[in-house]
């Protein structure tokens, strides 16, 4: 384990420790202030394909209304009211969000064995699946996917990247596999970018990304939930995926920065705000079929600063070890455990099967960061798992408490959470909060960031 602490530069003050496990780090991003799991895939098998392109038909994922009263906005204003998440969304079919009419490519499955146990994170079994099941790239896949004859380019002040001029302004993160640089293309009012440099190439980052675009390309609004993957450029010897440039950094970056401005956790009301955003991104997500599996601070950016616009200010980002369900038989579920100790879900460390499980264990250790500027720690008391550092007086026990034991102690994989409870629960909670008061929060944290 190493130790990062983050300092005031007055005087330098230690406020809070970080620790970090080696084993889990394959870049640790300084803008966007994520970490790049060393067990996201990164296969030498997955380099461009010489695949015959079959133009698949994909599930689609439809976005409803909310016709249901009950989960409808709370009036907190004209403006104000519409940053309200789920306000005017019909609940899923299920009450976890998650569509269990799961529709499989059953007859591409047929020709990959999967086993007794399935490891979804294998290297071989994700290249398996690109080729032979999805046959990527398919035509939704291929809009921004660029092969090119040659190696990656050498990174210098300035560089080509296919046509384009670019400029290198500074690494801003690198490890054993991937570096993450920010640059900024040639042009007028040319908007600075982030490129993911990987070696070996990695298309599976770029199918999920795809597919999430695919399934939910009805709500522009949706999709905002997500990083915006806009090129792939796959080389001789690795690849890179241009993004958008994070000006604010992850929300882990953010919370830690408000602590050492303010010595004190970010308002609540602003937390709710930005657990909410979180909450219904992942319920997107759910409705692709598709668990995020490395769902943690470090992963989710703040795009805007928490205002009272209808557009979400968060964004999901970094879906190297995502699962794509519909890849797999109907009721599959996992045993696999992966390493980093601190972010595994409950079931894996207890060897129980699981799915969506991690990511409903890592967003309760975003609630928990929110709350608390600290990473979540757990143990299990009377056959419930609790956060080893309890609430304080001043969190309302019932509103979080009551949130994170239901994310913390999930019965089954047939028997998960409900995404739709907690946001009605967090709507109403911010539709009680006075116009005046949200403002407020939302200046402090504003102010505050300025000081870093």
């Amino acid at each position: 384990m190493n130790k990062y602490s983050i300092l005031v530069f007055s005087n330098i003050i230690l406020i809070l420790q970080i620790e970090v496990n080696d084993d889990d780090i394959t870049c640790s991003t300084k803008a966007f202030a994520f970490l790049l799991s060393s067990s996201t895939p990164l296969a030498p098998g997955r380099t461009k394909t010489n695949s015959v392109i079959e133009d698949q038909q994909q599930p689609q994922t439809k976005i409803e209304s909310n016709k249901n009263k009950e989960t409808e906005e709370f009036q907190l204003g004209k403006n104000l009211s519409m940053i309200l998440e789920a306000s005017k969304e019909r609940n899923s079919s299920t009450s976890s969000g998650i569509i269990s009419s799961s529709v499989t490519k059953v007859e591409q499955q047929s020709s990959i064995d999967f086993g007794d146990s399935i490891n979804p994170f294998d290297d071989e079994l994700i290249t398996k699946l690109l080729q032979r099941v999805i046959k990527f790239p398919n035509e939704h896949h291929k809009s921004g996917y660029i092969e090119q004859e040659s190696d990656l380019p050498i990174m210098r002040s300035e560089f080509k990247l296919g046509p384009n001029k670019m400029t290198l302004i500074n690494e801003i993160g690198k490890g054993s596999y991937a570096r993450v640089v920010k640059v900024r293309p040639d042009g007028e009012n040319a908007v600075e970018r982030a490129l993911k440099i990987q070696k070996p190439a990695c298309a599976w980052e770029w199918y999920i990304s795809k597919e999430i675009k695919h399934h939910l390309k009805d709500s522009e609004k949706v999709l905002s939930y997500f990083i915006n993957m806009d090129q792939m450029f796959v080389f001789k010897n690795g690849s890179i995926i241009s993004m958008e440039f994070a000006t604010h950094g992850t929300l882990l970056s953010v919370v830690l920065a408000y602590k050492v401005a303010m010595n004190r956790s970010i308002p609540i009301t602003v937390g709710a705000l930005l657990i909410l955003q979180v909450t219904s991104a992942l319920k997107y997500l759910h409705q692709c079929q598709i668990i995020h599996g490395d769902l943690k601070p470090d992963n989710v950016i703040i795009k805007t600063l928490p205002n009272e616009c209808d557009q979400p200010c968060v964004q999901l980002i970094d879906f190297g070890r995502s699962i794509d369900m519909t890849l797999f038989p109907p009721d599959t579920t996992f045993t696999h455990t992966v390493k980093t100790a601190d972010f595994i879900c409950h079931e894996m460390r207890e060897k129980l099967p699981w799915t969506y499980q991690t990511d409903y264990f890592g967003l309760a250790g975003i609630i928990y960061m929110v709350l608390m500027s600290d990473y979540m720690k757990t143990q299990k008391i009377r056959k419930l798992w609790v956060p080893l550092k309890p609430f304080p007086r001043y969190i309302d026990k019932e509103l979080w408490g009551t949130m994170l034991s239901m994310l913390l102690n999930i019965e089954s994989c047939k028997k998960l959470p409900s995404l739709d409870e907690i946001i009605r629960k967090l709507n109403k909670y911010l539709a009680m909060q006075q116009k005046v008061v949200l403002r407020h929060n939302f200046t402090s944290l504003k102010n505050a960031l300025k000081k870093n």
